[in-house]
């Protein structure tokens, strides 16, 4: 439905309760940032590394070693996209070096995969994202893909040795034969139902015993924003597959670690493929 198509009295009230939700945003940082500094919330990050066998503060060197001939400054959460999700693969990276299958559901601009890909050397890794004919997300236009940001995407793929990109619907894994092949599968697509447990369900039948799932923009409950990256779609799914004892419970890695990034609270799920009976 277009704005123009909106009775008065409720456009008033969507545009109402979109603007307390962005005043409450920087209230809720301030408030939440009162009895805890981005030392502790960084201190947290390192023992729930390490509580995965990673060491966050290696990983961080690996990234940006991976980093120094793509870019021309070190990682910083504070630029769009960017976010502790390349930490965890730098930190895997040197516990696993032997990993040979990665995948992504996902693309957008391809930086992810291209870090991987520097990464993981040894691996053949494999990105997907919607061909372009298609819409993002449950409405149209969500997750706008403009020509700049497709010629970007391309170009970087294009010095990629490695990596593979794929133009296909994530819905169509349901068909791939390439079951229990990969050691570890990122998920950032859609982040809603139904197309959000669809990916999870799919990523869980692609990896190996023991790989390891990561999903992104993980919400643990609704939040008093609305939007497609806060649904607790994934964390639903997440916590299913892990009553079912299909996956691991879910290690939860803060998104991002400064106190404006706080709101809403935002996580990595990280979880390993247990071993099948």
């Amino acid at each position: 439905m277009w704005i123009a198509d909106l009775p008065l009295g409720e456009l008033m009230f969507s545009v109402l309760r979109h603007l307390m939700s962005f005043l409450w945003s920087p209230v809720y940082c301030l408030v939440a940032g009162i009895g805890e500094s981005d030392r502790d919330r960084e201190a947290e990050q390192v023992k729930n590394f390490q509580s995965l066998g990673l060491n966050r503060c290696a990983g961080l060197e690996a990234l940006n070693a991976a980093l120094s001939g793509l870019e021309a400054h070190p990682y910083s959460e504070d630029e769009e996209m960017s976010s502790e999700h390349l930490v965890l693969f730098g930190a895997i990276s040197l516990r696993h070096k032997e990993f040979r299958s990665v995948f992504e559901i996902g693309t957008f601009d391809a930086r992810s995969a291209v870090v991987l890909g520097r990464l993981f050397p040894n691996a053949i890794v494999t990105t997907i994202d919607l061909p372009q004919v298609e819409e993002v997300g449950n409405v149209a236009g969500v997750i706008p893909r403009s020509t700049q940001l497709l010629s970007a995407r391309d170009e970087r793929l294009s010095f990629a040795h490695n990596v593979r990109f794929i133009e296909m619907n994530s819905l169509r894994l349901t068909e791939s034969e390439n079951v229990g092949h990969c050691d570890l599968v990122w998920v950032d697509g859609d982040h809603t139902y139904p197309v959000s447990a669809v990916d999870v369900a799919n990523a869980v039948r692609l990896l190996k015993p023991g790989g390891y799932l990561l999903c992104d923009d993980i919400i643990m409950k609704n939040s008093r924003l609305q939007g497609p990256y806060l649904s607790t779609a994934g964390f639903d799914t997440l916590s299913s597959m892990d009553n079912a004892q299909l996956l691991s419970s879910p290690t939860l890695i803060r998104k991002r670690i400064g106190r404006w990034h706080q709101y809403p609270p935002r996580y990595i799920a990280v979880c390993t493929r247990l071993m099948i009976e």
